[in-house]
């Protein structure tokens, strides 16, 4: 979401948008699949000599996925996806309850990103 948050100042530092860098990543055989890695754990394995170029993909995939989500649902949706429960410890254990995609969209994640992939490699796109 940082990266989403950043709009302009990540087109003007990667020299492209969200869109233009997930193409870029499709037809360089680099893009990760979001719902797979939705906890992230790629982009933050400090183990992984990849760790770094894990998170450059996966943060602007979930930004055009925003964009996405933003320009063909609406911000009161979007909104509404982040107003969740927050997390709490249940028997010392921390619980962290996830968005709720199906309640507020319709459809789960997974149905989500391939409406949003779809979208994205339409011709004229």
């Amino acid at each position: 979401m940082s990266a989403w948050v950043a709009g302009e100042y990540w087109r003007d530092w990667k020299g492209a948008d969200f869109n233009s860098g997930v193409r870029t990543f499709i037809s360089n055989g680099k893009y990760l699949p979001l719902y797979p890695n939705y906890d992230l754990g790629k982009a933050y394995d400090n183990k992984s000599p990849d760790c770094i170029a894990h998170r450059d993909i996966l943060l602007t995939e979930f930004a055009s996925l925003l964009d996405f989500l933003l320009q063909n649902y609406g911000a009161e949706k979007l909104s509404a996806l982040f107003d969740i429960r927050q997390p709490e410890l249940v028997n010392n254990q921390r619980v962290v309850y996830p968005p709720s995609y199906r309640d507020v969209y319709g459809l789960e994640f997974n149905q989500l990103e391939y409406e949003w992939l779809k979208t994205l490699l339409e011709p004229g796109q």
